[in-house]
């Protein structure tokens, strides 16, 4: 039995809360008995006859929470102690069914500065921390000044982190595998004292979800979109002021914007502002599975976090054939082609990253060549990034490591 430690998971979600549902599937088509340990959903209405279906077992343990990722330094305080909690009940149920499992892997709020349920585990039980993010430090250069506060506690946090998990893998096992989304956290992993670790996105694409072909070219307006929370480290404004500057130079561009979030009344003001809400759709959230009819629209995706460790939404875009225009750093810079993701690694401030991100929009609009290059490059990385490939890597890995 393999057990899948999650805080947050929904079946058929998106990024964070599918994340079990999606690494618990595939190990199940592997032909593993799978059984997932989850925080005990707020919501009565939770469908756990999804997971019976799908012949994965689920146990929720702790208290009722809501398992939404932190946004403010409060939450975060209120969060952590829930999966402190959390994470106390799984190694309680580690312990006691020990003799049934045949490894462990914790795949859900992956940061490295968060204990993961695995110190108490038995030795001769292979365990899995990963993927993991969140060792990468913030970018102040590229935040708004509302959203330094924030920032500024997480920046504290770190120290804190290293310390405290260097004390749990001193009197508590280390994990016999890491799985890092990007080159800073792999260094924040290794300085932990723990020497295998493997490079890996957080996030999969199901096959069923990569086109085989597009013959998608960037003529008429320029089609973007945009996808994600709307919270100030993502920065939702500087793909409004793409649009903005194209629309300038006389290209015609039209944005669309999905996902809500405490930035959207500031986003519209700063469209309306900028004399181009005309230009772009606010769709609020929406289903994971219907952001792909949004990506199938689109010419191109604009993916403008300042801080996140992965690049769920690149990989998704990648699968339908878009290339993505970006800032590449962390997860984007570390793990995803230059031919699939197009960006500048640093700007000096925010109009030349828009600048420089317009200007490889409108290149692409007069070489159709190097555009199809792009969707080709982008269809067959989402190949390389299938749930079935993440799980045959992480079974091969842990025989590489048991031999050893």
């Amino acid at each position: 039995m393999i057990v899948l430690t999650a805080f947050e998971a929904v079946p058929g979600a998106g990024t964070e809360a599918g994340l079990a549902w999606n690494w618990a599937r595939a190990y199940v088509a592997a032909g593993h008995d799978v059984t997932v340990l989850a925080s005990r959903p707020a919501d009565a209405d939770t469908p756990g006859e999804t997971w019976r279906e799908a012949g994965i077992r689920v146990e929720y343990l702790g208290e009722s929470v809501h398992a939404r990722i932190p946004q403010s330094p409060v939450d975060f305080i209120l969060r952590s102690r829930d999966f402190r909690r959390w994470t106390t009940a799984c190694a309680n149920w580690l312990t006691v069914n020990a003799d049934a499992i045949t490894s462990v892997h914790h795949v859900s709020w992956g940061s490295v500065r968060l204990r993961p349920p695995l110190t108490r585990v038995r030795e001769q039980i292979p365990t899995i921390w990963g993927p993991l993010g969140g060792g990468q430090l913030p970018r102040f250069s590229g935040l708004l000044r509302r959203s330094f506060v924030h920032e500024f506690f997480r920046t504290l946090t770190f120290p804190l982190g290293w310390w405290m998990r260097r004390v749990d893998f001193s009197v508590g096992r280390k994990p016999s595998l890491s799985l890092a989304t990007n080159t800073a956290t792999e260094k924040f992993v290794r300085s932990l004292g723990i020497d295998v670790v493997r490079p890996m996105l957080a996030d999969g694409i199901d096959s069923n979800f990569i086109v085989e072909s597009s013959d998608r070219v960037p003529e008429g307006p320029l089609r973007l979109v945009w996808l994600g929370r709307m919270v100030a480290s993502k920065r939702p404004d500087i793909a409004l002021g793409v649009v903005a500057e194209l629309i300038s130079r006389g290209v015609p561009a039209i944005l669309t914007m999905i996902g809500d979030g405490p930035e959207r009344e500031y986003l519209l003001a700063k469209a309306r502002e900028l004399g181009i809400l005309s230009s772009v759709h606010f769709v609020g959230r929406i289903p994971w599975n219907q952001t792909f009819d949004f990506y199938d629209s689109s010419h191109f995706l604009l993916f403008t976090s300042m801080r996140d460790s992965s690049c769920p939404a690149v990989l998704e875009a990648a699968a339908r054939g878009v290339p993505t225009l970006c800032l590449r750093h962390q997860g984007v810079a570390s793990q995803v082609p230059e031919s699939v993701a197009f960006g500048p690694r640093r700007f000096g401030s925010s109009s030349e990253l828009q600048e420089k991100l317009a200007d490889l929009a409108v290149a692409f609009t007069t070489d159709s060549d190097a555009y199809k290059a792009a969707v080709n490059s982008a269809i067959s990385f989402a190949y390389t990034q299938t749930w079935a490939k993440k799980v045959a890597l992480v079974l091969n890995s842990m025989d590489s490591v048991t031999e050893g």
